[in-house]
């Protein structure tokens, strides 16, 4: 998809909600001890796949453009246990991976603000 700045900037906003989202929902899974609900770790897992990658990024938006890249890769692998107790069927995953990943998740949809907010100030 060609880079156009209100179209990165809504697609930056889509990633963030997403990762605030799934960053809430692993937190409770683990506050409870409870098991997961693949159906909504897919929809979020489709969101991060969904995002456009975006071709002609402009020098000055380099540095955001692949943070985001970055970022929606790394949800993919990190959730990848995840993604396979769901394929087969239904599991669970370890209490050290739950934590990784809400770490994660946590971590890095304040990064995405971040990323926002940089956005916000080359327009």
């Amino acid at each position: 998809m060609p880079f156009k700045v209100n179209d990165f900037s809504k697609s930056l906003e889509e990633a963030h909600s997403s990762f605030q989202l799934f960053a809430n929902t692993m937190q409770q899974i683990v506050n409870d001890g409870v098991t997961g609900n693949c159906s909504s770790y897919q929809r979020s897992r489709s969101d991060w796949l969904g995002l456009p990658a975006y071709a002609d990024v402009p020098p000055a938006w380099h540095s955001i453009y692949l943070d985001y890249v970055t970022l929606l890769d790394d949800a993919v692998a990190i959730t990848a246990p995840i993604n396979q107790v769901c394929a087969a069927g239904g599991g669970t995953v370890d209490s050290d991976t739950d934590r990784k990943i809400v770490e994660f998740f946590t971590t890095n949809q304040n990064h995405f603000y971040e990323l926002i907010q940089a956005a916000n100030a080359l327009k």
